[in-house]
């Protein structure tokens, strides 16, 4: 049968499809019960379920029955199987040590993958033992992996160039904060040519107005604006830094930015700019208040 998907996918029945359901659903009990699960059986031949503390497995194989049993999803069907039928094309002309750990490479999941289903197979590649490479340009695929271990790449002039999060220069606290700000809330962030760092919400709305009044579309031209109150700034700037993303600071000329602005003219020298190339001072202009007799 998986012979038959990879040659004419299209012309599979649905009785077809649910028979590579129930074969796939019985071969990754298998997969658990050597991972030390307690399997067993429920009446229904397209629900296998297992018995252990450790439900993480199943929880997912729960997900895929609970959305593939809606009806009209005969293509979400054949995706997940597809994908799983890729593992059993694996084969090799020799031994391999019990310690082995395969790498799997997987090249923008996103395009044939509604975003429900693109986190379910997610969820199910992490039960392998697997080490994967995974290229993406979806944001909702990057906001389920770890700040470590995603790799931004980068192409210039003459090269693609790699740059990937130094945590041993960043607090729990830092990751903290970053993970939720960024990896959470602004997962798109990532893909941006540069930063545009800004105090609050006000700053974002005015900026983003501002450029489409001069006809510069932020998007467009690789520019987030990001608000830092919350986050905090010199965890933004660490992270940009090391992860090759292009930055500007804006910031209020009262007491609290003088104290951003010096946070960024450090970080500023560091890569080896000028303040000026880094950061804007908004000058603050205040009228005085009278009444008329």
């Amino acid at each position: 049968m998986t012979q038959a998907l990879i040659k004419a996918s299209a012309k599979l029945s649905h009785e077809e499809i649910e028979d590579g359901f129930v074969a796939m659903q019985q071969l990754l009990g298998y997969y658990f019960a050597e991972q030390n699960m307690r399997l067993f059986n429920r009446p229904h031949k397209s629900n296998i379920a297992y018995h252990s503390p450790n439900r993480r497995g199943w929880r997912v194989l729960e997900d895929i029955n609970r959305i593939v049993g809606k009806p009209e999803q005969h293509s979400i069907r054949l995706i997940i199987w597809q994908l799983f039928s890729s593992f059993l094309q694996l084969q090799v002309d020799f031994q391999l040590n019990s310690d082995t750990r395969p790498i799997l490479i997987i090249e923008d999941p996103e395009t044939r993958l509604h975003p429900i289903m693109l986190s379910v197979a997610w969820r199910l590649l992490n039960l392998f033992s697997l080490q994967r490479i995974n290229s993406t340009n979806s944001g909702e695929l990057l906001s389920q992996v770890p700040l470590e271990n995603i790799c931004r790449l980068v192409r210039n002039s003459n090269q693609v160039v790699a740059y990937r999060l130094k945590t041993n220069r960043l607090s729990l606290e830092d990751m903290r904060r970053l993970s939720f700000h960024i990896r959470i809330n602004r997962p798109s962030a990532l893909f941006a040519r540069c930063w545009l760092l800004v105090e609050g919400e006000t700053e974002i709305w005015l900026m983003n107005e501002l450029a489409r009044q001069c006809n510069y579309h932020f998007e467009s031209e690789g520019v987030k604006v990001i608000e830092f109150a919350q986050c905090g700034l010199k965890p933004l700037l660490k992270f940009a830094n090391s992860m090759g993303i292009e930055w500007h600071t804006l910031v209020d000329g009262d007491n609290a930015g003088k104290q951003y602005a010096d946070s960024a003219i450090a970080y500023a020298e560091r890569v080896n700019d000028t303040p000026r190339d880094r950061l804007t001072i908004i000058t603050c202009i205040r009228y005085g208040a009278f009444s008329l007799p």
